[in-house]
């Protein structure tokens, strides 16, 4: 559930922020990607308990 409500506002885009003025070490599709990736396995790892 927290990794889909970190995704759902990841996609927004940054309303209040200057986009190129701070560092981060992940670009947002990254951080997406990282999350999606983490929330699979997460459903996968439920999936073969539940076999």
């Amino acid at each position: 559930m927290l990794t889909f409500n970190l995704q759902q506002t990841n996609l927004q885009p940054p309303t209040n922020q200057p986009p190129t003025n701070q560092p981060s070490t992940f670009n947002k599709p990254t951080l997406n990607k990282l999350i999606f990736n983490l929330g699979l396995s997460a459903t996968l790892r439920e999936r073969a308990q539940l076999i």
